[in-house]
């Protein structure tokens, strides 16, 4: 589940980038921003853009969501974080890279874990509490809302309230 997740982070963090949704400004995880990392982060270039892409999308949907009492993609809670962070520099940045190759794949890819779709509205918008935060449930939920998003043009921002 939690590679789930990780796989999920990477496919929105890439599709929102400046090159593909232009949701935020950052470009880190394609074949030239993972270049330019590699300069200063040879061991660990991939988990940095990662890192990177995370921070400044976490930014975007704190903005739109607000950041009490709620969770997104992009701000777990704390343990979830680190363990996410350990999974990312202890894992294999193929089968990732493979996927965010271009932005049909990382759509494939999304598809993959959506399972099906749905008409997602825009901005924020509530899919479950934190009680079903960290389960293929949501996993699946946030994956069908940002493939419509990122398929359609507009900006959707699937969030976890407090129990």
């Amino acid at each position: 589940m939690l590679n789930k997740l990780m796989q999920l982070r990477i496919l929105v963090g890439y599709l929102g980038e400046k090159d593909q949704g232009n949701w935020w400004d950052t470009s880190f995880l394609n074949k030239t921003g993972q270049k330019f990392l590699e300069i200063n982060f040879p061991r660990s270039a991939f988990a940095a853009g990662v890192h990177s892409v995370t921070e400044a999308a976490k930014q975007l949907h704190d903005r739109r969501i607000g950041r009490g009492r709620v969770f997104h993609l992009f701000r777990l809670p704390a343990t979830a974080e680190e363990k996410l962070h350990l999974e990312l520099l202890n894992s294999d940045p193929s089968p990732f890279l493979k996927d965010i190759a271009s932005s049909d794949q990382a759509l494939i890819a999304l598809k993959q874990l959506a399972s099906s779709t749905l008409d997602a509205p825009e901005g924020p918008v509530q899919v479950g509490t934190s009680k079903k935060l960290l389960s293929e449930f949501a996993i699946e939920e946030m994956a069908k809302h940002y493939l419509d998003a990122f398929s359609s043009g507009k900006q959707t921002f699937p969030y976890f309230t407090m129990d």
